[in-house]
């Protein structure tokens, strides 16, 4: 088995100490945050809980076995600069249509009654916060979430399940580990799409580019979306209004699939492909500590569930 790949069962408790670490920042975040007034200080305290609570328990199992924190990040392949310039690109030509998506999943959480809480950054005070929050935001994101999930936890489930199972179940973890119930479409088709193209280009490298474009992507447009409303009067947005904007993003996003069709085709022209792996030896309960970290998850986002609807009603 490849010495840089942790076990099934580390990377088990991986997820459970991920469950752990992330409610104890939670805890400490609850706290601190109310006391930090400028958003500078918000966008410092993100970075630091990112890589916080991905990297801790990481560097725990890591010492625990053996194995190096990074031995997932190795030697920057040859050619694979095309491959992170197309996941790029990806990023840019995906985000119309995961966005269609989510506004749609929106839109029927509205029309059962909830009242969907999306994800709202702190204010950016000028272009220095702006690019603190991108560098925690999409920078700090990009590089602990892609090397636990894609570069330990995929690799490592792989040793127990085919390639496209293992990236299915690491989507659902990372959308789960989001907390978000109104976010659930967009973060498990991105930690999906990241699990293909990390598979495909058998490093992280891509997953990482097109993580930190995504987000970068998104802070900026909620930069531009500060701008546009300051000092304007807030409009109510109907059911009637959202209708309409999903529609016309419809018409934009089919534009957008196509040419991200495209640009899969040439990645998986210039992409090895799959690794073949050894199948781990069979070990009783193995599951049982990620499944528990995975409720603790799941917790999270039913309470993010039941808050959308109780304030809905």
């Amino acid at each position: 088995m490849d010495n840089r790949r942790l076990s099934s069962a580390s990377a088990s408790l991986l997820v459970l100490l991920w469950a752990g670490f992330l409610l104890l920042m939670q805890l400490i975040s609850g706290y601190l945050t109310p006391k930090m007034s400028a958003g500078w200080q918000q966008y410092l305290w993100t970075g630091i809980v990112e890589l916080a609570f991905l990297l801790i328990p990481l560097a725990f199992v890591c010492r625990m076995t053996g194995r190096k924190v990074f031995s997932s990040l190795r030697a920057f392949p040859t050619g694979e600069g095309k491959a992170v310039l197309l996941a790029a690109c990806l990023a840019l030509t995906s985000y119309p249509v995961m966005l269609l998506v989510q506004n749609a999943w929106i839109f029927l959480l509205e029309l059962m009654g909830a009242t969907p809480q999306g994800v709202s950054l702190p204010d950016i005070g000028g272009p220095g916060e702006l690019a603190l929050a991108l560098i925690s935001v999409a920078g700090a994101a990009a590089f602990a979430e892609e090397l636990c999930l894609r570069g330990v936890l995929l690799p490592a489930l792989r040793g127990r399940m085919g390639p496209m199972a293992a990236a299915v179940l690491t989507a659902v973890i990372f959308a789960l580990m989001h907390g978000s119930f109104s976010a659930l479409p967009y973060t498990f088709l991105l930690g999906w799409l990241m699990g293909y193209l990390t598979l495909r280009s058998r490093t992280v490298y891509p997953a990482m580019a097109f993580h930190l474009t995504n987000n970068a992507l998104a802070t900026l447009i909620s930069y531009w979306a500060m701008g546009l409303q300051a000092g304007q009067a807030q409009v109510e947005v109907t059911p009637l209004l959202r209708l309409q904007s999903l529609l016309a993003l419809g018409n934009f996003a089919l534009y957008a699939a196509a040419l991200m069709a495209v640009l899969l085709y040439f990645y998986r022209r210039i992409t090895p492909g799959v690794q073949p792996v050894p199948r781990e030896e069979r070990s009783p309960f193995w599951w049982a500590p990620m499944a528990a970290g995975v409720a603790v998850f799941a917790m999270l986002v039913v309470s993010s569930a039941l808050y959308e609807f109780t304030i809905g009603g």
